[in-house]
Protein backbone atom coordinates (compact mmCIF):
# COMPACT_ATOMS: atom_id res chain seq x y z
CA UNK A 1 0.00 0.00 0.00
CA UNK A 2 1.05 3.38 -0.83
CA UNK A 3 1.16 6.42 1.42
CA UNK A 4 -0.41 9.21 -0.12
CA UNK A 5 -1.83 11.49 2.38
CA UNK A 6 -0.29 12.46 6.33
CA UNK A 7 -1.74 15.15 8.33
CA UNK A 8 0.45 16.71 11.34
CA UNK A 9 -2.35 19.05 12.07
CA UNK A 10 -2.33 20.84 16.02
CA UNK A 11 1.12 19.34 17.48
CA UNK A 12 3.87 21.25 18.23
CA UNK A 13 6.66 20.45 15.52
CA UNK A 14 9.37 23.45 15.08
CA UNK A 15 11.75 22.06 13.04
CA UNK A 16 10.33 22.19 9.38
CA UNK A 17 13.39 20.84 7.88
CA UNK A 18 13.80 17.90 9.92
CA UNK A 19 10.14 16.53 9.99
CA UNK A 20 10.20 16.70 5.58
CA UNK A 21 13.59 14.90 5.92
CA UNK A 22 12.20 12.28 8.16
CA UNK A 23 9.59 11.81 5.14
CA UNK A 24 12.12 11.73 2.34
CA UNK A 25 11.32 7.83 1.44
CA UNK A 26 7.39 8.64 1.20
CA UNK A 27 7.88 10.07 -2.64
CA UNK A 28 4.30 8.55 -4.12
CA UNK A 29 2.64 11.89 -1.08
CA UNK A 30 0.14 13.71 -2.68
CA UNK A 31 -1.18 15.70 0.22
CA UNK A 32 0.48 17.12 3.52
CA UNK A 33 -1.38 18.88 6.29
CA UNK A 34 1.44 20.39 8.83
CA UNK A 35 -0.69 23.50 10.00
CA UNK A 36 -1.15 24.77 14.04
CA UNK A 37 2.26 23.65 14.46
CA UNK A 38 5.15 26.08 14.85
CA UNK A 39 7.26 25.51 12.87
CA UNK A 40 9.59 28.99 12.46
CA UNK A 41 11.97 30.31 9.98
CA UNK A 42 12.49 30.12 6.58
CA UNK A 43 10.99 27.67 4.11
CA UNK A 44 13.97 26.44 2.23
CA UNK A 45 14.61 26.11 -1.70
CA UNK A 46 13.49 22.66 -2.75
CA UNK A 47 12.07 21.49 0.36
CA UNK A 48 10.18 19.16 -1.13
CA UNK A 49 12.25 17.83 -3.87
CA UNK A 50 11.49 14.33 -3.34
CA UNK A 51 7.69 14.53 -3.33
CA UNK A 52 7.11 16.24 -6.50
CA UNK A 53 3.54 14.30 -6.69
CA UNK A 54 2.00 16.72 -4.07
CA UNK A 55 -1.10 18.08 -4.81
CA UNK A 56 -2.07 19.96 -1.58
CA UNK A 57 -0.09 21.49 1.09
CA UNK A 58 -1.39 22.97 3.89
CA UNK A 59 1.34 25.10 6.08
CA UNK A 60 -1.08 27.84 7.40
CA UNK A 61 -1.21 28.83 11.39
CA UNK A 62 2.87 28.47 11.61
CA UNK A 63 5.65 31.04 12.15
CA UNK A 64 7.17 30.32 8.90
CA UNK A 65 8.69 34.87 8.30
CA UNK A 66 11.02 33.50 4.79
CA UNK A 67 10.70 31.81 1.63
CA UNK A 68 12.90 31.23 -0.39
CA UNK A 69 13.62 31.61 -4.02
CA UNK A 70 12.78 28.12 -4.82
CA UNK A 71 10.83 26.50 -2.24
CA UNK A 72 8.69 25.51 -4.44
CA UNK A 73 10.31 25.08 -7.42
CA UNK A 74 9.90 21.22 -7.52
CA UNK A 75 5.97 21.12 -7.15
CA UNK A 76 5.04 21.46 -11.21
CA UNK A 77 1.62 19.37 -9.89
CA UNK A 78 0.55 21.14 -6.83
CA UNK A 79 -2.91 22.49 -6.70
CA UNK A 80 -3.39 23.58 -3.24
CA UNK A 81 -1.51 26.01 -1.07
CA UNK A 82 -2.59 27.49 2.39
CA UNK A 83 0.63 29.92 3.56
CA UNK A 84 -2.63 32.15 5.65
CA UNK A 85 -1.31 33.12 9.58
CA UNK A 86 2.33 32.83 9.47
CA UNK A 87 5.00 35.57 10.02
CA UNK A 88 5.71 35.89 6.87
CA UNK A 89 7.91 39.08 5.61
CA UNK A 90 9.58 38.32 2.69
CA UNK A 91 9.33 36.29 -0.27
CA UNK A 92 12.16 35.89 -2.82
CA UNK A 93 11.52 36.35 -6.50
CA UNK A 94 10.52 33.26 -8.05
CA UNK A 95 9.21 31.63 -5.08
CA UNK A 96 6.55 30.50 -6.70
CA UNK A 97 7.99 30.31 -10.62
CA UNK A 98 6.94 26.46 -10.85
CA UNK A 99 3.19 26.22 -9.62
CA UNK A 100 1.60 27.01 -12.83
CA UNK A 101 -1.15 24.46 -11.79
CA UNK A 102 -1.68 25.74 -9.04
CA UNK A 103 -5.72 26.69 -8.52
CA UNK A 104 -5.90 27.71 -4.96
CA UNK A 105 -3.31 30.21 -2.74
CA UNK A 106 -4.24 31.70 0.43
CA UNK A 107 -1.37 34.31 2.03
CA UNK A 108 -3.70 36.03 4.15
CA UNK A 109 -2.78 36.99 7.83
CA UNK A 110 0.94 37.30 7.10
CA UNK A 111 3.33 40.52 8.06
CA UNK A 112 4.77 41.74 4.33
CA UNK A 113 6.45 44.86 4.80
CA UNK A 114 7.77 47.29 2.28
CA UNK A 115 8.44 50.54 1.64
CA UNK A 116 6.85 50.85 -1.23
CA UNK A 117 3.86 49.10 -2.75
CA UNK A 118 2.59 45.51 -2.58
CA UNK A 119 2.89 44.61 -5.94
CA UNK A 120 2.29 40.85 -6.16
CA UNK A 121 3.75 40.31 -9.85
CA UNK A 122 7.61 41.04 -7.96
CA UNK A 123 6.42 37.70 -6.35
CA UNK A 124 6.27 36.01 -9.56
CA UNK A 125 2.38 35.44 -8.97
CA UNK A 126 2.14 36.44 -12.89
CA UNK A 127 2.83 32.52 -13.90
CA UNK A 128 -0.62 31.49 -12.01
CA UNK A 129 -2.35 30.34 -15.32
CA UNK A 130 -4.63 27.85 -13.15
CA UNK A 131 -5.33 29.87 -10.71
CA UNK A 132 -9.21 29.94 -9.84
CA UNK A 133 -9.22 30.88 -5.78
CA UNK A 134 -7.07 33.28 -4.34
CA UNK A 135 -6.53 34.62 -0.59
CA UNK A 136 -4.66 37.76 0.45
CA UNK A 137 -3.72 39.85 2.84
CA UNK A 138 -1.16 42.15 4.84
CA UNK A 139 -0.79 45.14 6.53
CA UNK A 140 -1.04 47.25 3.41
CA UNK A 141 -1.15 46.07 0.06
CA UNK A 142 -2.10 48.53 -3.63
CA UNK A 143 -1.96 47.48 -6.87
CA UNK A 144 -2.49 43.80 -6.98
CA UNK A 145 -1.33 42.82 -10.35
CA UNK A 146 -2.84 39.70 -11.86
CA UNK A 147 -2.30 39.58 -15.86
CA UNK A 148 -1.82 36.02 -15.61
CA UNK A 149 -4.61 34.81 -13.95
CA UNK A 150 -7.36 34.28 -16.83
CA UNK A 151 -9.39 31.91 -14.98
CA UNK A 152 -9.51 33.19 -11.06
CA UNK A 153 -13.19 33.22 -10.12
CA UNK A 154 -12.72 33.73 -6.06
CA UNK A 155 -10.47 36.94 -4.94
CA UNK A 156 -10.68 37.74 -1.00
CA UNK A 157 -8.79 39.87 0.54
CA UNK A 158 -8.68 40.68 3.77
CA UNK A 159 -6.63 42.49 7.08
CA UNK A 160 -5.26 45.48 4.89
CA UNK A 161 -5.11 49.36 4.72
CA UNK A 162 -5.59 51.13 1.46
CA UNK A 163 -4.26 54.22 1.14
CA UNK A 164 -6.23 56.98 0.66
CA UNK A 165 -6.82 57.94 -3.42
CA UNK A 166 -4.66 54.24 -4.46
CA UNK A 167 -6.35 51.80 -6.50
CA UNK A 168 -6.90 48.33 -5.53
CA UNK A 169 -5.85 46.78 -9.12
CA UNK A 170 -3.71 47.88 -11.71
CA UNK A 171 -5.28 49.55 -14.74
CA UNK A 172 -4.84 46.55 -17.16
CA UNK A 173 -6.44 43.30 -14.94
CA UNK A 174 -9.42 41.77 -16.45
CA UNK A 175 -10.66 38.79 -14.67
CA UNK A 176 -13.12 38.09 -17.17
CA UNK A 177 -14.38 34.86 -14.55
CA UNK A 178 -14.23 36.62 -11.31
CA UNK A 179 -17.78 35.45 -9.91
CA UNK A 180 -16.90 35.98 -5.93
CA UNK A 181 -14.88 39.46 -4.46
CA UNK A 182 -14.69 39.55 -0.88
CA UNK A 183 -12.85 42.50 1.30
CA UNK A 184 -13.64 42.32 4.97
CA UNK A 185 -11.57 43.90 7.23
CA UNK A 186 -9.67 46.73 5.04
CA UNK A 187 -9.38 49.83 6.27
CA UNK A 188 -10.38 52.06 3.19
CA UNK A 189 -8.28 55.50 4.52
CA UNK A 190 -10.53 58.76 3.97
CA UNK A 191 -13.40 56.47 2.18
CA UNK A 192 -16.51 55.63 4.01
CA UNK A 193 -18.98 56.14 0.81
CA UNK A 194 -19.37 52.54 -0.58
CA UNK A 195 -20.23 53.89 -3.70
CA UNK A 196 -16.87 55.67 -4.24
CA UNK A 197 -15.13 52.04 -3.40
CA UNK A 198 -16.88 50.10 -5.62
CA UNK A 199 -16.51 52.56 -8.89
CA UNK A 200 -13.85 52.51 -10.86
CA UNK A 201 -11.39 54.80 -9.09
CA UNK A 202 -10.86 52.31 -6.07
CA UNK A 203 -11.86 48.63 -7.22
CA UNK A 204 -11.60 48.83 -10.67
CA UNK A 205 -12.02 44.98 -11.36
CA UNK A 206 -13.04 44.54 -14.88
CA UNK A 207 -15.45 43.60 -16.64
CA UNK A 208 -18.21 44.09 -13.81
CA UNK A 209 -20.79 42.03 -15.49
CA UNK A 210 -19.26 38.63 -14.25
CA UNK A 211 -19.21 39.37 -10.62
CA UNK A 212 -22.19 37.03 -9.01
CA UNK A 213 -21.13 37.43 -5.45
CA UNK A 214 -19.57 40.86 -3.69
CA UNK A 215 -19.18 40.44 -0.13
CA UNK A 216 -17.73 43.65 1.65
CA UNK A 217 -18.02 43.04 5.46
CA UNK A 218 -16.09 44.64 8.25
CA UNK A 219 -14.87 47.31 6.44
CA UNK A 220 -16.55 50.77 8.33
CA UNK A 221 -18.68 51.66 5.23
CA UNK A 222 -20.73 54.53 6.35
CA UNK A 223 -23.03 55.32 3.21
CA UNK A 224 -24.60 52.90 0.63
CA UNK A 225 -25.19 54.25 -2.71
CA UNK A 226 -27.48 51.54 -4.68
CA UNK A 227 -27.19 53.54 -8.48
CA UNK A 228 -23.06 52.86 -8.14
CA UNK A 229 -23.57 49.01 -8.39
CA UNK A 230 -25.85 48.85 -11.04
CA UNK A 231 -23.28 48.33 -13.60
CA UNK A 232 -23.01 44.75 -11.78
CA UNK A 233 -25.69 43.57 -13.44
CA UNK A 234 -25.42 39.49 -12.46
CA UNK A 235 -25.27 40.74 -8.92
CA UNK A 236 -26.25 37.48 -6.83
CA UNK A 237 -25.34 38.20 -3.81
CA UNK A 238 -24.48 41.21 -1.81
CA UNK A 239 -23.14 41.19 1.99
CA UNK A 240 -22.38 44.80 3.79
CA UNK A 241 -22.58 43.00 7.56
CA UNK A 242 -21.02 44.17 10.34
CA UNK A 243 -19.80 47.74 8.84
CA UNK A 244 -21.32 51.41 10.05
CA UNK A 245 -23.98 51.61 7.50
CA UNK A 246 -26.87 54.26 8.60
CA UNK A 247 -27.79 56.06 5.45
CA UNK A 248 -28.87 54.33 2.70
CA UNK A 249 -29.81 55.80 -0.75
CA UNK A 250 -29.84 55.76 -4.88
CA UNK A 251 -31.96 52.88 -6.60
CA UNK A 252 -31.01 49.83 -7.83
CA UNK A 253 -33.34 49.44 -10.63
CA UNK A 254 -30.33 47.11 -12.81
CA UNK A 255 -29.60 44.47 -10.30
CA UNK A 256 -32.70 42.50 -11.55
CA UNK A 257 -30.65 39.17 -10.30
CA UNK A 258 -29.82 40.07 -6.91
CA UNK A 259 -31.52 37.38 -4.70
CA UNK A 260 -29.77 37.58 -1.11
CA UNK A 261 -29.05 41.00 0.59
CA UNK A 262 -27.48 41.49 3.87
CA UNK A 263 -27.58 44.54 5.70
CA UNK A 264 -27.14 43.09 9.35
CA UNK A 265 -25.02 45.05 12.02
CA UNK A 266 -24.98 47.98 10.81
CA UNK A 267 -26.40 51.35 12.00
CA UNK A 268 -29.33 51.49 10.16
CA UNK A 269 -32.40 53.22 11.45
CA UNK A 270 -34.70 53.62 8.50
CA UNK A 271 -35.50 51.06 5.25
CA UNK A 272 -37.16 52.37 2.39
CA UNK A 273 -39.03 49.43 0.65
CA UNK A 274 -38.34 50.80 -2.65
CA UNK A 275 -34.69 48.67 -1.81
CA UNK A 276 -36.29 45.97 -2.14
CA UNK A 277 -39.40 46.28 -4.24
CA UNK A 278 -37.08 47.44 -7.32
CA UNK A 279 -35.04 43.96 -6.55
CA UNK A 280 -37.32 41.21 -8.63
CA UNK A 281 -35.54 38.18 -8.06
CA UNK A 282 -34.60 39.16 -4.42
CA UNK A 283 -35.26 36.04 -2.14
CA UNK A 284 -33.14 36.73 1.14
CA UNK A 285 -33.12 39.88 3.23
CA UNK A 286 -30.82 40.14 6.40
CA UNK A 287 -31.34 43.70 8.21
CA UNK A 288 -31.23 42.53 11.97
CA UNK A 289 -28.94 44.20 14.75
CA UNK A 290 -30.05 47.35 13.50
CA UNK A 291 -30.89 50.29 15.45
CA UNK A 292 -34.63 50.97 13.93
CA UNK A 293 -36.25 54.15 14.67
CA UNK A 294 -40.04 52.52 14.65
CA UNK A 295 -41.86 55.90 14.33
CA UNK A 296 -43.74 56.70 10.88
CA UNK A 297 -40.89 57.21 9.38
CA UNK A 298 -40.57 52.92 9.21
CA UNK A 299 -44.27 52.48 8.62
CA UNK A 300 -43.90 52.12 4.54
CA UNK A 301 -41.39 48.96 5.18
CA UNK A 302 -43.52 47.55 8.48
CA UNK A 303 -46.43 47.37 5.84
CA UNK A 304 -44.09 45.89 3.26
CA UNK A 305 -42.96 43.58 5.57
CA UNK A 306 -46.69 42.46 6.38
CA UNK A 307 -47.70 41.87 2.43
CA UNK A 308 -44.54 40.54 0.81
CA UNK A 309 -44.79 36.34 0.92
CA UNK A 310 -41.58 36.05 -1.78
CA UNK A 311 -38.82 37.72 0.53
CA UNK A 312 -37.50 35.65 3.64
CA UNK A 313 -36.46 38.27 5.92
CA UNK A 314 -34.04 36.50 8.88
CA UNK A 315 -34.39 37.25 12.38
CA UNK A 316 -31.40 37.06 14.24
CA UNK A 317 -30.10 33.78 15.80
CA UNK A 318 -29.14 35.98 19.37
CA UNK A 319 -32.05 38.59 21.30
CA UNK A 320 -29.53 41.06 20.66
CA UNK A 321 -29.38 40.08 17.25
CA UNK A 322 -32.97 40.54 16.19
CA UNK A 323 -35.45 42.71 13.76
CA UNK A 324 -36.46 45.02 16.66
CA UNK A 325 -36.92 48.55 17.60
CA UNK A 326 -34.26 50.76 19.24
CA UNK A 327 -36.64 53.90 19.32
CA UNK A 328 -39.00 55.30 20.56
CA UNK A 329 -38.14 53.99 23.98
CA UNK A 330 -41.74 52.84 24.30
CA UNK A 331 -41.03 50.10 21.49
CA UNK A 332 -37.77 49.45 22.47
CA UNK A 333 -37.05 45.48 21.66
CA UNK A 334 -40.78 45.02 20.05
CA UNK A 335 -40.11 43.29 17.21
CA UNK A 336 -40.57 45.28 13.78
CA UNK A 337 -43.00 43.17 11.87
CA UNK A 338 -45.43 43.45 15.29
CA UNK A 339 -45.50 47.19 15.63
CA UNK A 340 -48.74 48.90 14.63
CA UNK A 341 -48.08 52.35 12.94
CA UNK A 342 -51.49 53.05 11.46
CA UNK A 343 -53.75 56.06 12.45
CA UNK A 344 -51.32 58.29 14.09
CA UNK A 345 -49.17 58.23 11.13
CA UNK A 346 -51.31 59.77 8.64
CA UNK A 347 -52.13 62.25 11.16
CA UNK A 348 -49.19 63.39 11.54
CA UNK A 349 -48.62 63.70 7.50
CA UNK A 350 -51.54 65.74 7.24
CA UNK A 351 -50.94 68.10 10.12
CA UNK A 352 -48.08 68.78 8.48
CA UNK A 353 -49.35 70.23 5.15
CA UNK A 354 -49.22 73.32 4.31
CA UNK A 355 -51.78 76.22 5.27
CA UNK A 356 -52.77 76.76 1.84
CA UNK A 357 -54.20 73.32 1.60
CA UNK A 358 -56.21 74.21 5.22
CA UNK A 359 -59.61 73.50 3.24
CA UNK A 360 -58.57 69.80 1.67
CA UNK A 361 -56.88 68.63 4.76
CA UNK A 362 -60.36 69.49 6.74
CA UNK A 363 -62.50 67.56 4.18
CA UNK A 364 -60.08 64.76 4.13
CA UNK A 365 -59.93 64.32 8.10
CA UNK A 366 -63.30 64.68 7.96
CA UNK A 367 -63.91 62.01 5.94
CA UNK A 368 -61.76 59.71 7.53
CA UNK A 369 -62.67 59.84 11.25
CA UNK A 370 -66.67 59.07 9.32
CA UNK A 371 -64.94 56.18 7.37
CA UNK A 372 -62.37 54.66 9.97
CA UNK A 373 -65.12 55.75 13.26
CA UNK A 374 -64.26 52.56 14.55
CA UNK A 375 -60.41 52.54 14.31
CA UNK A 376 -60.24 55.44 16.65
CA UNK A 377 -62.44 53.53 18.92
CA UNK A 378 -60.52 50.95 19.05
CA UNK A 379 -56.91 53.05 19.35
CA UNK A 380 -58.05 54.32 22.65
CA UNK A 381 -59.51 51.40 23.62
CA UNK A 382 -55.90 49.85 22.86
CA UNK A 383 -54.68 52.41 24.91
CA UNK A 384 -56.77 51.58 28.32
CA UNK A 385 -55.29 48.33 27.98
CA UNK A 386 -52.16 49.43 28.38
CA UNK A 387 -49.93 48.23 31.78
CA UNK A 388 -51.56 50.48 34.75
CA UNK A 389 -54.38 51.57 32.34
CA UNK A 390 -57.66 49.97 32.27
CA UNK A 391 -57.76 47.33 35.01
CA UNK A 392 -59.15 44.10 32.97
CA UNK A 393 -59.21 40.91 35.17
CA UNK A 394 -59.58 38.14 32.86
CA UNK A 395 -59.35 34.65 34.87
CA UNK A 396 -58.57 35.74 38.39
CA UNK A 397 -58.49 32.26 39.88
CA UNK A 398 -60.52 33.53 43.05
CA UNK A 399 -63.24 35.24 40.73
CA UNK A 400 -63.40 32.55 37.54
CA UNK A 401 -66.55 31.19 39.67
CA UNK A 402 -68.01 33.84 39.78
CA UNK A 403 -67.85 34.47 35.85
CA UNK A 404 -71.54 35.23 33.96
CA UNK A 405 -70.48 33.42 30.92
CA UNK A 406 -68.49 29.90 30.39
CA UNK A 407 -66.98 31.35 27.15
CA UNK A 408 -67.65 34.55 25.02
CA UNK A 409 -68.16 33.68 21.06
CA UNK A 410 -65.81 35.91 18.52
CA UNK A 411 -67.41 34.71 14.49
CA UNK A 412 -68.27 36.28 11.48
CA UNK A 413 -71.99 36.72 10.46
CA UNK A 414 -71.68 34.62 7.85
CA UNK A 415 -70.98 31.78 10.51
CA UNK A 416 -74.19 32.41 12.78
CA UNK A 417 -76.37 30.14 11.09
CA UNK A 418 -73.56 27.12 12.43
CA UNK A 419 -73.21 29.23 16.15
CA UNK A 420 -77.10 29.35 17.07
CA UNK A 421 -78.04 26.11 15.15
CA UNK A 422 -74.83 23.86 16.30
CA UNK A 423 -72.69 25.53 19.14
CA UNK A 424 -75.35 27.22 21.15
CA UNK A 425 -78.20 24.09 21.42
CA UNK A 426 -74.83 21.53 21.74
CA UNK A 427 -73.32 23.56 24.62
CA UNK A 428 -76.56 25.25 26.24
CA UNK A 429 -79.23 22.75 25.92
CA UNK A 430 -78.07 19.11 25.28
CA UNK A 431 -77.17 17.03 27.86
CA UNK A 432 -75.41 18.38 31.12
CA UNK A 433 -73.21 20.15 31.86
CA UNK A 434 -74.82 23.03 30.54
CA UNK A 435 -72.93 25.98 29.79
CA UNK A 436 -73.26 29.92 29.27
CA UNK A 437 -71.83 31.36 26.55
CA UNK A 438 -71.83 34.84 25.56
CA UNK A 439 -73.08 35.63 22.15
CA UNK A 440 -72.89 39.43 20.38
CA UNK A 441 -76.23 39.25 18.67
CA UNK A 442 -78.04 38.14 21.74
CA UNK A 443 -75.90 39.10 24.82
CA UNK A 444 -74.76 42.66 23.61
CA UNK A 445 -76.46 45.21 25.88
CA UNK A 446 -78.47 47.62 23.27
CA UNK A 447 -77.02 51.39 22.92
CA UNK A 448 -73.49 50.42 24.47
CA UNK A 449 -70.75 51.16 22.72
CA UNK A 450 -69.34 47.98 20.87
CA UNK A 451 -66.44 47.89 22.18
CA UNK A 452 -67.18 48.73 25.67
CA UNK A 453 -69.49 45.45 25.24
CA UNK A 454 -66.82 43.51 23.74
CA UNK A 455 -64.18 44.62 26.57
CA UNK A 456 -67.20 43.32 29.18
CA UNK A 457 -67.93 40.13 27.54
CA UNK A 458 -64.39 39.16 27.44
CA UNK A 459 -64.26 40.65 31.16
CA UNK A 460 -67.12 38.44 32.08
CA UNK A 461 -66.18 35.05 30.53
CA UNK A 462 -63.78 32.47 32.08
CA UNK A 463 -62.99 31.45 28.21
CA UNK A 464 -62.86 32.74 24.49
CA UNK A 465 -63.84 30.69 21.80
CA UNK A 466 -62.46 31.84 18.29
CA UNK A 467 -64.46 30.35 15.55
CA UNK A 468 -62.37 30.10 12.56
CA UNK A 469 -63.13 30.40 9.38
CA UNK A 470 -62.22 32.13 5.62
CA UNK A 471 -65.08 34.70 6.29
CA UNK A 472 -63.09 35.24 10.06
CA UNK A 473 -59.66 35.58 8.31
CA UNK A 474 -61.58 38.43 6.30
CA UNK A 475 -63.14 40.61 8.51
CA UNK A 476 -61.71 43.52 9.74
CA UNK A 477 -64.08 43.31 13.14
CA UNK A 478 -63.04 39.67 14.05
CA UNK A 479 -59.29 40.57 13.19
CA UNK A 480 -59.68 43.44 15.75
CA UNK A 481 -61.36 41.56 18.58
CA UNK A 482 -58.63 38.65 18.20
CA UNK A 483 -56.46 42.11 18.93
CA UNK A 484 -58.42 43.05 21.77
CA UNK A 485 -58.53 39.43 23.00
CA UNK A 486 -54.25 38.70 22.93
CA UNK A 487 -53.69 42.46 24.33
CA UNK A 488 -56.07 41.38 26.97
CA UNK A 489 -54.00 38.29 27.53
CA UNK A 490 -50.64 40.16 27.92
CA UNK A 491 -51.56 41.19 31.42
CA UNK A 492 -52.43 38.39 32.50
CA UNK A 493 -50.34 35.26 30.98
CA UNK A 494 -53.32 32.64 31.22
CA UNK A 495 -54.52 30.51 28.83
CA UNK A 496 -57.89 31.27 28.19
CA UNK A 497 -58.30 30.59 24.24
CA UNK A 498 -60.18 27.79 22.80
CA UNK A 499 -59.94 27.61 18.88
CA UNK A 500 -62.32 26.03 16.53
CA UNK A 501 -61.95 25.50 12.32
CA UNK A 502 -65.41 25.57 11.35
CA UNK A 503 -63.48 25.76 7.38
CA UNK A 504 -59.60 26.13 6.86
CA UNK A 505 -58.28 28.94 5.95
CA UNK A 506 -55.99 29.16 3.05
CA UNK A 507 -52.63 29.99 4.24
CA UNK A 508 -52.05 33.52 2.25
CA UNK A 509 -55.18 34.72 3.58
CA UNK A 510 -54.33 33.51 7.36
CA UNK A 511 -53.40 37.25 9.18
CA UNK A 512 -50.21 37.62 11.26
CA UNK A 513 -51.44 37.72 14.52
CA UNK A 514 -53.68 34.48 13.93
CA UNK A 515 -50.52 32.69 12.54
CA UNK A 516 -48.81 33.43 15.77
CA UNK A 517 -51.16 32.40 17.70
CA UNK A 518 -51.85 29.18 15.83
CA UNK A 519 -47.79 28.13 16.27
CA UNK A 520 -48.88 27.52 19.99
CA UNK A 521 -52.14 26.22 20.30
CA UNK A 522 -53.84 23.34 19.27
CA UNK A 523 -57.62 23.85 18.06
CA UNK A 524 -60.55 21.60 16.96
CA UNK A 525 -61.85 20.83 13.98
CA UNK A 526 -65.43 20.51 12.50
CA UNK A 527 -65.79 17.20 11.22
CA UNK A 528 -67.56 16.62 8.26
CA UNK A 529 -68.95 12.94 10.10
CA UNK A 530 -71.31 12.30 12.55
CA UNK A 531 -69.39 9.65 14.92
CA UNK A 532 -66.28 12.31 15.01
CA UNK A 533 -68.92 15.30 15.30
CA UNK A 534 -69.83 13.24 18.49
CA UNK A 535 -66.13 13.33 19.88
CA UNK A 536 -65.93 17.05 19.10
CA UNK A 537 -68.30 18.08 21.12
CA UNK A 538 -66.93 16.14 23.73
CA UNK A 539 -63.32 17.61 23.92
CA UNK A 540 -64.82 21.21 22.87
CA UNK A 541 -66.73 20.74 26.63
CA UNK A 542 -63.39 19.29 27.93
CA UNK A 543 -61.61 22.71 26.85
CA UNK A 544 -64.54 24.56 28.72
CA UNK A 545 -64.24 22.92 31.86
CA UNK A 546 -60.26 23.38 31.68
CA UNK A 547 -58.28 25.02 34.22
CA UNK A 548 -56.88 28.71 32.43
CA UNK A 549 -53.48 27.77 34.49
CA UNK A 550 -52.57 24.94 32.63
CA UNK A 551 -50.68 26.69 29.88
CA UNK A 552 -49.17 30.44 29.98
CA UNK A 553 -49.82 32.48 26.75
CA UNK A 554 -46.53 34.17 25.48
CA UNK A 555 -46.50 37.87 24.27
CA UNK A 556 -46.29 37.30 20.61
Amino acid sequence: MTLTTIHFRDNKFQNFTKLIAALSKLVNLRNIDASFNMFNGKIPEYAFRRHQSLTFINLRNNKFNFIEQKSFGSLSKLQYLDLSNNRIKMVSSGAFYALKTLTTLSFVGNSLLHQGEFEMSNYQLNNFSSLTTLTLGSRAFQNIGLPNSPHLESLHIANGQLPCCVKLFRENVRLEYLTLLEIQNVDFISHNEMGAIVNTDVINVQPRQCLRFLRLPNNNFKHLNFTSLNEFQNLEELLLTNNQLSFIHGVPNKLNKLASLDLSSNLITVLSPEIVTLLPSLRSLKVYDNPFDCTCKMKPFTDWLRKDQNVNVYHGGTRRKQNTCSLPRAQYGVSIDLIELGLECNLVFMISLPLTCFIVVVVIIAALVKRFHWRTHLAYFLFKLRPGGYNLQINDEEQAQNKKYDAFVVYNQHDSDWVIHELVPHLENIDPPNFKLCIHERDFIPGNDIFENVLDSIEQSKKTMLILSPDFAASEWCYFETRMVHRCLIEEKRDIIIMVSLKRIPDDEMPRILRNILLIKNYLEWPENEIGRKLFWEKLKVALRSDCKAKRVPDL
